[in-house]
């Protein structure tokens, strides 16, 4: 990773010198915002029906992308991508017909661009399933990576009925000038580092939330700092490993994530890490601590973490510790958080 030294303003900017957030050169102005798949499959449907679906391939293995809105501009309706498909009336009346749409990588909460919006084309038939299989890294697939992570999030959210906080939509700039987080825009240079995209997208939901404390400053992930930047770069994390880490994975990691060091083991965090919650990587490992259902050791904390964001939400909290005291407060077992502190920050809760 290549350090800078940038002017770092209080409060909203998080382009840091350390790790994980950063800033570097001007990327390159994109001209085509009209994203391809590297691949199509058809699959015959019923006759007057119509669909389509987005995959994400890697390593030979292909994920259904969740959530897509595809506008017919001729028909002027939209229909919902997957695998079923569905009745389209124009498609009743011509059961060969072709269909024009366009998905635009954009709805209420968040916004992929870099100068404009991306979208991709949708040519579809009649009586057909269109399936649409973009590679993880390539550029269409990293773009179609970052709404996977963002849609992910909102999904979850609206599960949990925990949504409403969300007010504000999130601009997400791909290729971004570096991968950080500043004044509700998040830069985003590879949009298949799944676990940085949710760290940043973890630093604009943080800021919404008002969960905790911002702060800037030089961060390296095995080294100790303030506790503030701790818990805001910590938290972050955490966010990105709720996204898309099993929550009783026994070797929850990070695949990309700070490269000298990935893969990134939160579940069991290496004894070089500086101790303390003055560093983000034993915050992180803490916070997951609270929400997953493996049990290591003493730890057997079973906390949804629809209770944890619920108790988080428009505290402000400055440090770690300020939330594993208030949990106490309201009749966390502190025995059982004297354990769970103890066991990944190798000190004491004082």
């Amino acid at each position: 990773m290549k350090f800078v030294t940038l002017l770092l303003f209080p409060l909203f900017l998080f382009a840091h010198e350390g790790d994980i957030d950063w800033k570097g050169a001007e990327p390159s102005i994109i001209s085509n915002y009209r994203l391809q798949p590297s691949r199509t499959i058809y699959k015959n449907l019923r006759s007057g029906n119509i669909g389509a679906s987005f995959f994400i391939e890697k390593n030979q293995k292909i994920s259904l992308v969740p959530s897509i809105e595809i506008y017919l501009k001729d028909q002027k309706v939209t229909i919902t991508a997957n695998n079923k498909g569905q009745t389209l009336e124009f498609c009743q009346r011509r059961p060969n017909g072709l269909v024009k749409g366009v998905f635009k990588l954009k709805n209420k909460y968040f916004n992929i661009k870099q100068r404009k919006t991306y979208q991709v084309p949708v040519n579809l038939e009649c009586g057909r399933m269109t399936s649409f299989i973009f590679n993880h890294d390539q550029f269409s697939g990293q773009a179609l990576g970052i709404y996977d992570v963002a849609m992910t999030a909102v999904k979850k959210f609206k599960k949990l009925a925990i949504l409403d906080f969300w007010r504000k939509k999130i601009d997400i700039v791909f290729p971004g000038r570096g991968d950080y987080y500043s004044w509700g825009t998040i830069n985003i240079t590879k949009g298949h580092f799944w676990d940085v995209v949710g760290h940043e997208l973890g630093h604009a939901l943080y800021d919404q939330a008002k969960i905790g404390t911002l702060e800037g400053g030089s961060h390296k992930i095995d080294k100790c700092y303030s506790k503030g930047l701790a818990l805001s770069e910590g938290w972050a994390s955490f966010f990105a490993a709720w996204l898309k880490v099993k929550l009783n994975d026994p070797d929850a990691k990070f695949e990309f994530m700070v490269a000298r060091r990935a893969p990134i083991e939160f579940e069991n965090i290496p004894s070089d890490v500086c101790p303390g919650e003055n560093n983000e990587w034993r915050v992180t490992g803490f916070l997951w601590d609270l929400i997953d259902i493996h049990e290591d050791l003493e730890d057997s904390v079973k906390m949804p973490f629809k209770d944890f964001w619920k108790f988080t939400l428009n505290k402000n909290f400055r440090k770690t510790s300020d939330i594993a005291k208030g949990l106490i407060k309201n009749d966390f077992d502190p025995i059982l958080m004297q354990i769970i502190w103890r066991q990944n920050f190798l000190k004491d809760l004082i």
